[in-house]
């Protein structure tokens, strides 16, 4: 491709739209995946990314042709995800995100399920914007370390080679995402003011920017004099990521590195699977905890010393400190906002320009309200909006100076024209006042003001720190965090959960707010929402209060109210019908849960030792009569303390349980530790004979915990059918077909080793597998009900955790109705069936969950 369109011939649409689709034919969608461009543009799995990437780059050029050539910049990464995962977003020509009313034009190009179909969305698609698809364009592009990269950079060069001439195409090689959105903002800055459209020119202008700010900095004073050289600072263990931030700091070190030290952390490139696991910014925020690394280098146990991290793309920064060189604190987005917008305050004070420029801060619902009410008590104003840089950017660009940071690290200080303007302009009355001045004309020149830049806004850090005299410890006295908690939660859909307030407050499902309200007021300081993901089917459950304990009740429950959604009315009419229905008409006095035996072998079935369980939200009391009258039995046996309080399958169930009932003190629950069934029919009958009491209570009911296959290499079991029909949905009946449903043979089970293309996938195998139980399980009545489903884990080895409680209730069903005829109305209604992750090899693992509930039907 040529670096220059200006002598490029007129443009022959036939054969531009033939060169598209003859490359498209390259890069076929994948057929079972939909694409969306959310606030992170695309971001999937990496394999699933080559037809996306080339229709990014078809859009790509239209987009520039939109500003008549002006660069636009592609960005193939990632971020915080997984090393597995990558994506691409686009960027304007002022380095700022996509236009949000251009993401549905990448959504409508990635996809088009064929190159015919790509082609005539693009046709229409510049026909109804009034492009001209024969004028010059620019594209900037640049990828992250993920191995997935090269692949898909490829495909966008495919696309931009289909034009020829007529695109010119800047490669700028492996980056970070805030350096590629620099060079697109230098690139279009006519003037040339901006800075060097390359990588050096990014460093260079940076450095010179640290230089002015740290040379003319005197330690522990606030009068910023030209006297005494602040330098070398301490030196700063910065944690990497494994990722692309690992190559700018080294590179950059050069510039800097005798006022600056790094010591680089976590800086494995060529190391498969170590991209953001176990590091990173994500994970400090996350985990609330150093990352193992960086614990065991030891370079954080000094008092004084406190580190940062990057993610993978190097556009999140978090700092932290050990207090006392032992007690973990973070320091995140928020105190960095704080630090920012502080010291850039008094400076404009120092400036005396408070009547001309106005500094302001943007946060999101993360924000924590510690962090909020500081910055209102420094007659500072603070604007919240929705999550998403595009939302925090536009914000910020309503003030002089706007700071915005989300509490994940992600943020930067834009400073408008004018105040660039006026800065230069006004002439200094004293030498205090002229050093203002120009310490906040160096720092619009250290920031990067196009997005998010870990690398410089750790500079910005380093340079208040230094202005100020503190240290990590002194920098976080200023304001103490609120207890909170972060929590992703699946859901079906997304797109049911509508939110208000800058997404503080739901609006749908309609009574979950109320809900969560009703909890938080329980809370001194108590604060939580939910809010759908852009990019994933999830919603983030947010709690904070006044205490740990308080967050954990506040927070426990909102998440819980979120999880409730997807199963009773609260979701949706149509959603879920049956368990939406169920949670009408049952209210229940006695629980009885069963739950598998992780930790011991154990014989028959186990009773709690205790009289109540624990929960954040409130004890819930154990049926201490059915207890006792089970034990009388002498069928039993007893779970001892330690047992008991291990069990994660019994414990998994209790702040559901405890949430459901909450406000009532008339129910009961009656724990059940199942361990392998008694082989003899007669003692599984006296068992059953003992639960049958409680089965015909109208006001008992049944919780059995388990879920299902467990497949991969970590859990010995990968068993494999390549003639695996399409899966069910959303979970009827798997078809019959040769080897399973008809004779049940074991012909199309093996061991993987390999995989054809015309082999199912792995997930879809695991699937039929999964189905073909819960075929056995839709008719508990039914004779030899039992036998069948024995048999069938003896054949496919099927790593159930609850199969002996799913035994056990078999067992009971036929029991109580035995001789009835009872086989076509007593069934399992199966409502929702998941797998952790979709398995395409060997090395991938997952876990399958189902949803039942048994009941009779006449």
């Amino acid at each position: 491709m040529s670096s220059s369109a200006a002598a490029a011939p007129p443009v022959d649409h036939t054969q531009l739209f033939d060169r598209i689709a003859a490359a498209a034919k390259n890069y076929p969608k994948p057929a079972d995946v939909k694409f969306g461009y959310g606030t992170a543009g695309f971001r999937t799995l990496g394999k699933r990314l080559p037809s996306v990437i080339f229709s990014v780059g078809l859009l790509a050029v239209l987009r520039s042709q939109r500003f008549h050539g002006k660069a636009i910049g592609v960005m193939v990464t990632a971020s915080h995800n997984p090393e597995a995962d990558n994506g691409v977003k686009l960027v304007d020509p002022a380095g700022e995100m996509l236009e949000q009313s251009w993401e549905a034009y990448a959504t409508t190009l990635a996809n088009c399920a064929s190159p015919a179909e790509l082609v005539e969305a693009y046709k229409q698609l510049a026909q109804q914007l009034h492009i001209n698809i024969g004028a010059p364009a620019s594209v900037v592009y640049a990828a992250d370390t993920r191995p997935s990269s090269p692949e898909l950079i490829k495909a966008l060069e495919a696309a931009l080679a289909a034009f020829g001439d007529h695109v010119k195409t800047n490669n700028i090689g492996v980056t970070t995402t805030p350096i590629l959105h620099y060079v697109v903002k230098a690139t279009n800055d006519t003037t040339g003011e901006y800075g060097e459209p390359t990588i050096e020119g990014y460093q260079k202008k940076t450095a010179a920017a640290f230089k002015t700010l740290i040379v003319s900095t005197s330690p522990g004073t606030t009068d910023l004099t030209e006297q005494g050289n602040r330098g070398p600072l301490k030196p700063l263990p910065v944690d990497c990521a494994n990722g692309v931030g690992a190559l700018s700091l080294a590179d950059f070190a050069k510039h800097i590195g005798d006022l600056l030290p790094f010591k680089p952390l976590n800086t494995q490139l060529n190391k498969e699977g170590v991209l953001n696991y176990q590091c990173g910014a994500d994970y400090v925020k996350t985990k609330q905890q150093l990352p193992p690394s960086v614990a065991e280098s030891g370079l954080l146990n000094h008092p004084d010393n406190r580190g940062a991290s990057f993610d993978g793309d190097a556009d999140r920064l978090i700092y932290y400190y050990l207090k006392g060189g032992k007690s973990f604190r973070l320091l995140d987005g928020d105190k960095i906002a704080v630090l920012a917008a502080l010291f850039i305050g008094d400076l404009v004070t120092r400036a005396k320009l408070t009547d001309k420029i106005q500094v302001g801060v943007v946060q999101t619902a993360y924000a924590n309200g510690s962090s909020t009410k500081f910055i209102k008590s420094r007659n500072i104003p603070v604007t919240c909006t929705a999550t998403g840089v595009k939302h925090l950017h536009h914000a910020a660009l309503n003030y002089d100076i706007g700071v915005y940071f989300e509490a994940n690290g992600h943020g930067t200080v834009l400073f408008s024209d004018d105040t660039i303007a006026t800065l230069k302009k006004t002439e200094p009355e004293s030498p205090d006042q002229d050093r203002a001045i120009k310490h906040l004309i160096a720092l619009s020149e250290l920031i990067n003001q196009a997005v998010g830049d870990a690398l410089s806004d750790m500079l910005l850090v380093e340079v208040v720190l230094a202005h100020r005299g503190w240290s990590a410890e002194e920098w976080d006295a200023g304001y103490e965090d609120l207890p909170n908690r972060l929590v992703k939660v699946e859901v079906p859909d997304r797109h049911i959960f509508h939110t208000t307030d800058a997404e503080r407050k739901l609006t749908s499902p309609v009574g979950l707010q109320a809900r969560i309200d009703e909890a938080v007021l329980k809370v001194e300081q108590g604060r939580s929402f939910v809010r759908p993901s852009g990019t994933e089917d999830c919603v983030r459950v947010y709690a904070e209060a006044a205490t740990s304990s308080a967050v954990d009740s506040a927070h426990l429950r909102a998440e819980l109210e979120s999880y409730l959604a997807k199963v009773t009315p609260l979701s949706s009419p149509s959603f879920n019908p049956p368990v939406a229905n169920a949670k009408a008409v049952i209210a229940p006095k006695r629980i009885v849960l069963l739950g598998p035996s992780h930790h011991v072998h154990l014989a028959g079935i186990a009773l709690s030792p205790f009289a109540a369980y624990g929960t954040p939200l409130g004890d819930i009391p154990l049926d201490l009569d059915a207890i006792d009258e089970l034990r009388r039995t002498r069928l039993f046996s007893e779970m001892s303390p330690g047992v008991d309080e291990d069990e994660h399958s019994l414990e998994m169930h209790l702040p559901y349980i405890r949430h459901i009932f909450q406000g009532r003190d008339d129910f009961k629950l009656l724990p059940l530790l199942v361990g392998h069934p008694p082989s003899d029919k007669a003692n599984r009958d006296a068992v059953s004979g003992a639960l049958a009491k409680y089965w015909a209570d109208d006001e008992t009911f049944f919780v059995i915990s388990s879920d299902f296959c467990h497949w991969g290499t970590r859990f010995s079991h990968t068993p494999y059918y390549p003639a695996a029909p399409d899966p069910p949905v959303p979970v009827p009946p798997v078809p019959a077909g040769p080897g399973v449903a008809n004779n049940g043979q074991l012909e199309f089970v093996r061991r993987y080793v390999s995989q054809t293309k015309k082999d199912a996938p792995i997930w879809k195998s695991i699937q039929y597998m999964d189905h073909e139980g819960m075929d056995l399980l839709r008719a508990p009545a039914r004779k030899g009900a039992v036998e069948e489903w024995e048999a069938y884990l003896s054949r496919t080895k099927n790593t159930i955790c609850g199969r002996n409680p799913i035994t056990v209730l078999l067992n009971l069903v036929q029991y109580v109705y035995a001789g009835q005829h009872a086989a076509d109305y007593v069934h399992f209604v199966f409502v929702r069936y998941e797998q952790s992750s979709r398995c395409t090899n060997i090395r991938d693992s997952s876990v399958s969950y189902v949803s039942g509930v048994l009941r009779p039907s006449p």
